[in-house]
């Protein structure tokens, strides 16, 4: 008899998030990289040292450089570097149908 599959289940359906981050990071680390000086770029600039991912894709755009795909949720994924402020603001991004971005507080430099 064929195993059923899972529809809920918390720690594999964040085990899965991980992996998946992971792939997109190791499979595109120059966007990824590139996404990382932006944000820092633009954090070092603000008196708060705030960024979202909005901010990113408009520089990306400006710049004329490709937008993230999926390793986008690894951007800020350096604990040691990033801190969650615990704010959400609303996306501008047109494909993002105005969903909550989290807002991150450069903490190195």
């Amino acid at each position: 008899m064929p195993q059923k599959e899972l529809i809920f289940d918390a720690p594999t359906s964040k085990r899965l998030a991980q992996e998946g981050k992971q792939a997109a990071a190791e499979a595109s680390s120059a966007s990824l990289d590139q996404a990382r000086r932006i944000a820092r770029t633009i954090a070092v600039r603000r008196d708060d040292r705030c960024v979202t991912a909005d901010d990113i894709g408009e520089e990306l755009e400006r710049l004329g450089a490709p937008q993230l795909g999926p390793e986008a949720g690894s951007v800020f994924a350096q604990k040691s570097v990033w801190e969650f402020t615990g704010r959400r603001v609303k996306s501008s991004r047109v494909s993002n149908r105005h969903r909550e971005l989290k807002v991150w507080r450069y903490l190195d430099g």
